[in-house]
C-alpha cells in the first residue's frame, strides 16, 4: 500500500469511519476519513486530515500519554 491509497476501519469507540496517518515521529494518528482544506493567517490554502481524537466521543479510552504529558 502506497502513502496515497488510504485503508478505511471503523472506530472501536464510536464506529465512524477513520484511517490512521504516521506521525513524523512514527506514531500513528487516528484520522477521520474525509479530507479538508484549510487557509492559514498568511492566506495559504493547505489541506489535511482532521484527527479522530477532536470529535470521538471515546477518545480518551485510546489516548496515550507522551513524555509523562496527557
Amino acid at each position: 500500500m502506497t502513502k496515497n491509497q488510504i485503508k478505511l476501519t471503523k472506530c472501536k469507540a464510536c464506529g465512524q469511519l477513520i484511517h490512521f496517518v504516521e506521525s513524523r515521529a512514527g506514531r500513528l494518528i487516528p484520522c477521520n476519513d474525509k479530507k479538508l482544506s484549510l487557509v492559514t493567517v498568511m492566506g495559504d490554502v493547505v489541506s489535511g486530515w482532521e484527527s479522530h481524537f477532536s470529535n470521538c466521543p471515546g477518545a480518551e479510552k485510546f489516548r496515550k500519554k507522551v513524555d509523562g504529558k496527557e
